[in-house]
């Protein structure tokens, strides 16, 4: 299992992508969040018809501005929370085959499991995705008790080492350090980095 950062930034930048991140299987692969620049930069590492599924952690422009592009592409499956209604109705507008992330939904792609946990602040969603034993939690921006019991024996991704600190030194995988601690792995775009 490999993860892929295609993009690490909550805003545009000359220098960098929106948010987006492979999680590759070898055999299957999904995507979670396309930010600004996203979907140009995830055609580096692989078509977007190729990739099984979309999962958009949160509708904030830092998370899903390129999605509404993606229907250039074909009918593609995207899961996203449905708040701000405003922007899910945009994307279900589009001819994705859009489905609603909630705490509850449990889905499978080949060997992979995925799961959702709402945060308590907003609609926002931390990904689980198991094989086997092993298991990758992307955070996003999920904070509280309820993330610490998420993420237990995953290997974690945050966006920032503050929520990695807010997860009790439990991630291990940051895409924005502000110290130099070396308990992190950091992740770079373009550089991919072994799960299991």
């Amino acid at each position: 299992m490999k993860l892929i950062p295609v993009g690490t930034k909550d805003k545009p930048s000359a220098s960098g992508v929106g948010n987006c991140f492979i999680v590759d299987s070898g055999k299957e692969k999904a995507v979670i969040d396309l930010g600004s620049g996203a979907l140009s930069a995830l055609q580096r590492y692989a078509s977007p018809r190729d990739v099984s599924v979309y999962i958009i952690t949160r509708m904030s422009y830092s998370r899903c501005t390129d999605v509404y592009a993606l229907s250039m592409f074909g009918r593609q499956v995207v899961y996203a929370p449905c708040t701000p209604s405003e922007r899910f109705s945009l994307l279900k507008a589009e001819i994705l085959d859009t489905r609603v992330i909630n705490s509850a939904l449990r889905f499978f792609l080949g060997s992979m499991s995925f799961e959702f946990l709402r945060s308590a602040e907003a609609e926002c969603y931390a990904v689980k995705i198991s094989e086997g034993k092993n298991a990758f939690v992307y955070a996003s921006d999920c904070r509280g008790e309820r993330i610490k019991t998420f993420c237990k024996g995953a290997v974690v991704l945050c966006a920032t080492d503050d929520d990695a600190r807010e997860l009790g030194g439990k991630a291990n995988i940051i895409t924005r350090p502000v110290t130099k601690e070396k308990q992190f792995t950091v992740a770079r775009e373009g550089t991919p980095i072994n799960l299991w």
